[in-house]
């Protein structure tokens, strides 16, 4: 539900506490906390997450998000202002560039891109606050998971990038982190698609856990935050292909959430892809390696590919 539909169904005049956007020329005072404090639309760089307010939308929507089903998550718009997302999209490289990798296979058609020196400085900058402590502690209070910490790499994160016809499986995510050896409890996903159309497929499906159909389907709009529990069986994807116009790509940013080792949680190194009713999935021999193999084995093998490209 975005801000305006809470604020319509008189929910506390939460905008009025939430922001301040006064306009000024051509100029716009923009997502400013009740203190007063503000950042100015020519300088997205200014834009930082408030405590105050991003801990009124945890206390909120925390029920909202362990309610979620097939498993728990939440639906966010508007968290980050549209002058910011603007500036971010403006910076997403186009597909086939080398600062992308890519994966095409058949359980994803994809690019992504997790080397923060190849974003653009506004890019890094919003990366860097979705890992700030702010925001940190907003997660924590509104799944109930403490001593989350962000990943600097953005192992599978980052930017991500789907064209036409592209496509990611039903699947469930890895769930130990292959250089800090910790353990993934959250996805976050940061959509940047404008006049996203519905027959452009693309929608983030939300399987249960018996694989037998799609609980719920999230289109990815611009603007709009989906944040969900990742566990072995928190099963989604976008696996029908794309059916967008000639040069419109699905975009996102993508952020993972980790704790320490805990002893009840299970691990996995690689993502496990699902079959849906009535289809098959094909795994690479890259896939079976990365399920079985160490991930320091594998690491090194992709350094050495890549070495002598």
């Amino acid at each position: 539900m975005s801000v305006a539909e809470r604020v319509s169904a008189g929910q506390a005049g939460l905008k009025s506490f939430w922001t301040l956007q006064v306009s000024f020329g051509t100029n716009c005072v923009w997502w400013g906390s009740w203190k007063g404090q503000s950042g100015v639309a020519d300088d997205p760089l200014q834009f930082f997450f408030s405590r105050e307010i991003l801990g009124e939308i945890a206390c909120r929507l925390s029920g909202e998000y362990e309610r979620g089903s097939p498993f728990p998550h939440v639906v966010i718009d508007e968290i980050v202002p549209d002058s910011v997302l603007d500036c971010v999209l403006n910076e997403v490289p186009q597909a086939g560039t080398d600062e992308f990798a890519s994966r095409m296979d058949p359980t994803e058609h994809k690019f992504s891109l997790a080397d923060v020196e190849q974003m653009g400085p506004v890019t890094r900058h919003l990366l860097s606050e979705f890992n700030g402590a702010p925001f940190l502690e907003f997660v924590s209070t509104l799944t109930g998971i403490d001593g989350l910490v962000p990943d600097p790499y953005f192992f599978g994160g980052g930017i991500h990038l789907i064209e036409r016809g592209g496509y990611l499986k039903v699947h469930a995510d890895f769930s130990l982190h292959p250089r800090l050896h910790i353990d993934r409890r959250l996805n976050a996903i940061i959509y940047l698609n404008k006049n996203w159309g519905l027959t452009y497929g693309g929608n983030l499906e939300l399987w249960d856990e018996s694989m037998e159909r799609c609980v719920r389907s999230i289109e990815p709009v611009f603007g709009r935050l989906v944040l969900f529990r990742t566990t072995g069986a928190s099963y989604h994807g976008h696996p029908d292909p794309l059916n967008t116009p000639a040069g419109v790509s699905r975009r996102s940013l993508a952020l993972y959430y980790y704790t320490g080792q805990s002893a009840d949680l299970e691990r996995r190194y690689s993502t496990a892809f699902q079959r849906r009713p009535g289809e098959s999935v094909r795994r690479t021999a890259h896939q079976v390696a990365y399920r079985w193999l160490p991930p320091v084995v594998v690491e090194a093998v992709k350094k050495r590919r890549k070495t002598a490209r």
